[in-house]
């Protein structure tokens, strides 16, 4: 009895040790370097997370306190800025109504332009930075992109998607490619004259250049959610087809294997398998990893953007009360501003993350 215990735990825990020695020497043969291109706060957080190795039971033990205690951190270090400036404006409402309340037009009309002026000043300082913060994390995702794609489509060919890594590899960079010279040459720039043309409109209600605003948000949001849900649907149908072609290909190969080498092609056979089993595990496990990397890299923009506009939300409900016109239409173009750089985190991040789990999940080995 003590013999067939012993033997059971002798089987039961020598393939545990041969699958991790195997995985970890496996995994160590391909390229994974585009995780460094990450900002210091993803890496970190890959760290503590203990996700960075790319472990199995380290991915299985992840759960959803480490990315909540990651967001409640971010909240914490951005919640400052929106607050104070929900004060100030709380605090320009009340003594601009103190003196309406006075009966002085003169100094009324030239208290609300400065007030306006002012408000206009500190809110470009603080605004400025999330188009900034924007622009950057988009242009991170583009370099992690770029490196990433390539060496994850070598993992999807090796463990048996070799149609499905030759024909998404091109569609793949190629959206690196946009998303890199779209962050470069257009959303600086065209935030600025959104921003711009918002402006001038709510100081001076005679120039209607809050028209041309509202046609440019427009048609980059329509523009931009029309594009990735093209590139998504053309990348969901050459996966899946080059999916379909890549099983039919393996399973050929095994045949031959099995019926044209004498004695040892089912050996053979079942090492391909396995080779392919293994790629499959790397791949699942560096796709996943990936994802999580891309969601993290995107959180702090989205989580300082969310709160500003909630700031900026109350601070048109406070101006709205005491009728203040001129500082709710500068809240207001500020606030679409924010807006259309909701929109493009959002975008930019749901299309590759999308992208890497359409490979994650796309199936060759039956």
């Amino acid at each position: 009895m003590k013999r067939f215990i012993i033997t059971l735990i002798l089987l039961l825990i020598i393939p545990i040790f041969t699958y991790a020695d195997d995985y970890e020497n496996y995994l160590e043969s391909f390229d994974t370097s585009a995780f460094e291109l990450l900002e210091e706060d993803t890496k970190s957080f890959l760290e503590e997370s203990g996700i960075d190795g790319f472990s199995i039971d380290s991915l299985s033990s992840f759960s959803l306190s480490d990315v909540s205690a990651f967001i409640s951190d971010r909240i914490t270090d951005s919640l400052e800025a929106p607050l104070r400036f929900l004060l100030i404006i709380i605090a320009v409402s009340v003594l601009t109504a103190i003196i309406k309340s006075a009966d002085s037009n003169r100094y009324s009309e030239f208290y609300a332009y400065a007030s306006s002026l002012i408000i206009t000043v500190i809110l470009c300082t603080y605004i400025t930075d999330c188009i900034n913060i924007t622009y950057s994390t988009i242009k991170i995702c583009s370099d992690f992109a770029y490196a990433f794609f390539p060496a994850f489509c070598i993992i999807v060919g090796v463990s048996g998607g070799t149609l499905t890594s030759l024909s998404t590899n091109t569609l793949l960079l190629g959206m690196a490619q946009f998303i890199n010279f779209f962050c470069s040459n257009f959303v600086v720039p065209v935030l600025n004259c959104v921003l711009a043309f918002g402006i001038c409109s709510a100081i001076n209600e005679e120039v209607k250049t809050d028209k041309i605003s509202e046609l440019i948000k427009r048609c980059l949001i329509t523009g931009l959610s029309l594009i990735s849900s093209a590139f998504i649907t053309v990348l969901s149908i050459r996966t899946a087809v080059a999916s379909k072609a890549d099983s039919l290909g393996i399973r050929s190969l095994r045949f031959a294997i099995n019926t044209v080498v004498p004695v040892i092609g089912p050996s053979v056979s079942e090492g391909l398998t396995s080779i392919q089993m293994y790629s499959g595990l790397i791949k699942t496990s560096v796709g996943v990893v990936g994802i999580v990397s891309v969601i993290i890299t995107f959180l702090p923009a989205l989580i300082q953007i969310i709160l500003w506009r909630l700031a900026l939300m109350l601070c048109g409900l406070v101006t709205d009360v005491f009728e203040i016109i001129t500082i709710s239409n500068i809240i207001k173009a500020f606030r679409d501003v924010l807006r259309i750089c909701e929109v493009l985190i959002i975008l930019t991040m749901l299309t590759t993350v999308i992208s890497i789990g359409i490979l994650v999940a796309s199936r060759t080995v039956s």
